[in-house]
């Protein structure tokens, strides 16, 4: 839900079953929440993987961020993939004469020069990062060129959010990392690994994004606290925990004994409409009955046993002809 909130227009109809139950709930609230995301243009969906990537978490963030410009069928090309070809030829330049020769012949028989392919890249021209592309499969032995190995996700999101805000349809880039457990495990154990590091780095440029948002939300079974309880010092991980958000969150679904049935039954939308209703509700007396006489919830009354656990929540497992 939280994802369609920030990448879709609020105005779709999708969207009323949500509105309608938060007013029943708080109707000050809905019209504030309401107020607020239309004040903001949608913000561009990135949801990496929700696993551990071999690769790192920086690999996993620029592949999830490609993916995330192809959905949305937005062609663009971050400025960091031209400095990546440039980087990998200036490589092959210095470092391997045998691969930067095949580079030359593989311009030659496309009537371009090095020095122009260069110009090119530097200049921002698709045409030439597309001869690149093709001659770097000649050179690398049919290997696709992969910039996000030069590149570090700071400069290549920086970028990106730069060109989607200059289009007038877009506020920013908003991140949701779930089963993110792993990673945060990771950093309290070894927080000046690698992937640790980049994972702080990373932290904090989305906490200094200003105007150019960058929204980093992960979802964990526990707090960044409890992965570092018994691992690191209270002051030791208070410099990490500061490199992210202040006011951290968190979703308890144990507060209340029926807390559950309370909120299966805030968000299941009722259809009395539907021709099967009337069937349903007559199921519903028969069970309703037996809940009480087995004294299933002896803390709540018939009405909440009938509204709440029946008609709102069993319907979902209801066997129907």
């Amino acid at each position: 839900m939280l994802a369609n909130f920030v990448s879709r227009d609020i105005d779709e109809p999708d969207f009323s079953p949500l509105f309608d139950k938060l007013r029943e709930q708080d109707d000050e609230l809905t019209k504030y929440i309401l107020n607020l995301r239309k004040a903001q243009k949608r913000f561009l969906l990135v949801l990496p993987e929700p696993h551990w990537d071999p690769e790192g978490f920086h690999h996993s963030l620029l592949t999830a961020l490609a993916e995330a410009l192809s959905r949305a069928g937005i062609s663009y090309r971050p400025s960091t993939h031209f400095t990546a070809a440039l980087e990998r030829i200036e490589d092959w330049r210095k470092q391997r004469p045998e691969a930067y020769e095949k580079l030359q012949n593989a311009l030659l028989r496309r009537g371009v020069t090095v020095q122009q392919l260069t110009d090119g890249l530097k200049a921002h021209k698709g045409s030439f990062y597309e001869i690149f592309e093709e001659v770097h499969k000649e050179v690398a032995y049919g290997a696709t060129f992969e910039p996000i190995a030069y590149s570090t996700p700071r400069d290549v999101f920086a970028d990106t959010i730069k060109y989607l805000r200059k289009t007038g349809e877009w506020a920013g880039i908003f991140i949701i990392y779930d089963e993110f457990g792993r990673y945060l495990s990771e950093m309290a154990n070894a927080p000046e690994s690698f992937d640790a590091q980049n994972l702080q780095k990373f932290a904090e440029y989305c906490k200094r994004t200003g105007e150019e948002q960058c929204h980093f939300m992960v979802i964990a079974h526990q707090t960044l606290a409890d992965y570092a309880r018994g691992k690191r010092s209270q002051e030791e991980w208070q410099k990490i925990y500061g490199r992210f958000i202040s006011g951290e969150h968190t979703l308890s679904v144990s507060s209340g004994e029926h807390e559950m049935e309370e909120l299966i039954h805030t968000i299941i939308t009722k259809d009395r409409d539907n021709p099967l209703w009337s069937e349903i509700e007559r199921r519903f007396n028969i069970l309703a009955d037996e809940v009480i006489e087995r004294n299933l919830y002896s803390n709540k009354t018939t009405q909440w046993i009938e509204q709440v656990l029946l008609r709102m929540v069993m319907v979902r497992h209801l066997p129907l002809p």
